[in-house]
């Protein structure tokens, strides 16, 4: 049992397929959102600081909680730097060459030694550099896993009509399509 516990405490190098992606932001052009073979850990080195960077939709009201709640956490240590990529001054070169098409995609945080997280992966290692990790610790476990990675996927491609964003996915281009690529 130790051992099988162990196994769970090194990060993933995995990758999955997403779908296509797209969306009509107010005012703008058609956005289209696209991950090929999107790996769950990687490194990079344009990183300009070794604090853990998290990269959130400041436009989703769940997303915008639940990153004010780990703020208030890490709100005296101030152990994450929190990247809205919706403003319009947001900088893929300054966090990892991640475009705000990949960073609306799936969850992205860049770890203290310029790994990248995505998906839950990202959600385990942003609350783990809050002192919260046990929360999101039973999500390693094989069984709880495949369905979290699912309920996971599910929430992103749906995330936009699901807070309330209708208007954005009026005719439906917000979700990840149902072909695989």
């Amino acid at each position: 049992m130790y051992r099988l516990l162990q196994s769970f405490r090194t990060p993933l190098a995995l990758t999955t397929n997403l779908r296509n992606c797209s969306r009509q932001l107010p005012g703008t052009s058609e956005l289209s959102i696209s991950l090929k073979q999107t790996p769950l850990f990687r490194r990079c080195s344009t990183v300009v600081n070794s604090k853990t960077r998290v990269l959130y939709d400041g436009d989703c009201p769940l997303c915008v909680k639940e990153i004010n709640v780990l703020k208030y956490v890490d709100k005296n240590k101030r152990r994450i730097d929190f990247i809205d990529v919706s403003q319009p001054d947001y900088n893929p070169k300054n966090n990892c060459d991640i475009s705000y098409e990949q960073a609306m995609g799936v969850m992205h945080v860049i770890g203290p030694q310029h790994q990248i997280y995505t998906k839950v992966e990202a959600m385990r290692q942003m609350y783990s550099a809050v002192g919260l990790g046990w929360l999101w610790s039973f999500t390693k476990l094989p069984i709880v896993s495949s369905f979290v990675d699912r309920a996971y996927m599910w929430f992103a491609r749906n995330r936009l009509s699901l807070t309330g964003r209708q208007l954005e996915c009026k005719t439906g281009s917000c979700k990840i399509g149902d072909k695989e690529e």
